[in-house]
């Protein structure tokens, strides 16, 4: 629920004091991408790079500089 992928059957989801069944799926995407971690039990990395080329392809995609991002 906290990843906003799926409503409520009753009741309502606030976050930082809005609710979110009154976000546009654009604003949900926005809160994913900068407010939200999801730790999977499948670790999701793409297999034909290194971790911490994986970390740095998120960072890049996520607005960061690849400077920032290789550091």
């Amino acid at each position: 629920m906290i990843a906003l992928l799926d409503q409520p059957s009753n009741g309502e989801i606030y976050f930082e004091r809005k609710k979110t069944s009154q976000m546009n799926d654009v604003e949900k995407d926005e809160l994913r991408c900068k407010k939200i971690s999801i730790v999977y039990q499948q670790n999701n990395l793409l297999s034909d790079f290194t971790s911490s080329e994986n970390v740095a392809i998120a960072m890049i995609s996520s607005g960061k500089s690849k400077e920032y991002a290789n550091n």
